[in-house]
């Protein structure tokens, strides 16, 4: 018995409708700084998690310079032009009022874990909680009475007001730090040299109030001078010099590790650095007088700790 025509017809159109519409789709638009791999990735993890057979979650990327706001302005238009529900991306200082004012006047969602700023509207979701009042806590907890404050100025000046507020409420004793605007080809000399200021200074409390990428370079440059004592030596060849000089020494004092050092000798040496190289004071006078010199020149490196001057 051969199948009526109609009947093929049917089941044809049939097959072809469930192939064709298959499982409704979402669009979720990701806005993604160029380098955020770590993040992309995650955010592509959760599409699929969360997706369903009869759901299904349609990711569409740009990746941009969050920085520049008419990068931000075009990628958030196309992103709007391919009908998304909801976009996951991030902002700074310079492109968080462009993209909350689209996402208010647009009414689509924007969800971020980027820093919470100031006036956010009902369109903008935060992941990262707010800090201030936490902060605030750990300070008291620990009854922290002088430290050093370290703030990215491109992440606002909100959570530096209050700690600045409450500073003059309780008397404490801050040191307010802006590392935001270090120059990038600078930056590691910039943080070491910051460091061993406050090391002069005995600022041995540090909050450090920054984004990821700060933190991390911050570290790197603690880490380098901590990481030779991590391994268990007992004592440490190496140089210094005027900046330096300082932190080495009040490490071999604080963890009782020898420095040898043929570096110049500096004042106020304790035990635990042994100088290789003598101090020319005494000897150098005493030239001076043998040779009867009452009239000379004297030319000196100022990034020697202490000139024989």
């Amino acid at each position: 018995m051969k199948p009526k025509p109609l009947l093929l017809f049917a089941l044809t159109l049939l097959w072809w409708r469930q192939a064709s519409c298959g499982a409704p789709s979402v669009q979720i638009g990701g806005l993604f700084p160029r380098g955020a791999d770590q993040e992309y990735s995650a955010f592509r993890v959760g599409m699929v998690q969360f997706g369903m057979a009869d759901f299904r979650l349609t990711p569409h990327i740009d990746n941009l310079e969050v920085a520049n706001s008419f990068a931000v302005t075009n990628c958030f238009c196309s992103q709007f032009s391919r009908g998304v529900y909801a976009i996951f991306g991030f902002y700074d200082k310079k492109s968080v009022n462009t993209i909350t004012s689209f996402c208010e006047t647009l009414h689509v969602s924007f969800i971020t874990p980027s820093f919470p700023a100031e006036g956010m509207n009902q369109f903008v979701l935060q992941m990262r909680p707010d800090i201030k009042g936490p902060l605030v806590s750990l300070v008291e907890y620990y009854k922290w009475e002088k430290f050093a404050y370290l703030y990215d100025s491109d992440r606002g000046l909100s959570t530096l007001q209050v700690i600045l507020d409450t500073a003059a409420e309780k008397k404490w004793v801050v040191t307010a730090i802006n590392v935001g605007n270090l120059k990038d080809e600078r930056k590691d000399e910039a943080y070491r040299s910051l460091f061993q200021d406050l090391e002069i200074r005995k600022e041995r409390r540090i909050i450090l109030d920054c984004e990821q990428d700060k933190v991390k370079d911050i570290m790197e440059q603690v880490g380098s001078i901590c990481s030779q004592f991590s391994r268990g030596v007992y004592a440490i060849f190496g140089f210094y010099d005027k900046k330096s000089v300082n932190t080495i020494t009040s490490f071999c004092e604080t963890l009782h590790v020898s420095f040898i050092t043929p570096s110049f000798p500096a004042e106020g040496m304790n035990q635990f650095v042994l100088q290789m190289r003598p101090d020319i004071k005494g000897p150098l006078v005493s030239l001076v007088e043998y040779y009867k010199w009452e009239k000379f020149a004297y030319l000196y490196d100022s990034d020697r700790a202490e000139p024989a001057l």
